[in-house]
């Protein structure tokens, strides 16, 4: 940042703000302060699931003129399609996420399970469930989902896994 304002001294200056998230909305919450009192700021980092609402409220603006249709191709489909609301182009997200489930390979392996090494093996619910359950014991759950990671797209994120 600092090279950034040094190359473009006296044409445009860059401050970083960092708002964490934490528990709960506290950076849509900063956003919407910021909207109420003519101060936000010109660029944003935000979860892509918000962009539709932003673009629909007239808080973000179009930036089609910005990029052109070649640079386009750079991006995964999806983040093209979670950037555009009614047909204009709002935001472009610098990556698109990762949902996974990990598992103890010493824990799977001392039950006798042996999990799926592709995609087209993957488990049917039943057969997950039935796993988790030769994992269970004492004190010990075949599956934990954290689910108090307070509001927002996180249930989203908690369901996807398995579908």
């Amino acid at each position: 940042m600092e090279e950034f304002n040094q190359a473009h001294k006296g044409k445009i200056k860059v401050k970083l703000e960092i708002i964490p998230s934490g528990a709960g909305h506290a950076y849509e919450d900063k956003i919407n302060v910021a909207v109420s009192g003519s101060s936000l700021p010109d660029v944003l980092d935000m979860d892509g699931s918000f962009i539709a609402n932003y673009a629909a409220t007239q808080i973000l603006a179009p930036m089609d003129e910005y990029v052109k249709e070649e640079d386009k191709k750079d991006f995964a489909k999806s983040i093209i399609q979670q950037g555009t609301y009614d047909g204009k182009l709002y935001a472009l997200g610098a990556m698109e996420s990762s949902l996974v489930l990990f598992y103890n390979k010493k824990l799977v392996k001392e039950v006798g399970i042996t999990p799926p090494d592709s995609l087209d093996k993957a488990w049917p619910w039943q057969q997950f469930a039935d796993n988790a359950k030769k994992l269970t014991k004492g004190g010990r759950y075949g599956v934990t989902l954290n689910m108090n990671l307070g509001v927002g797209a996180w249930m989203t994120y908690l369901g996807s896994v398995f579908i």
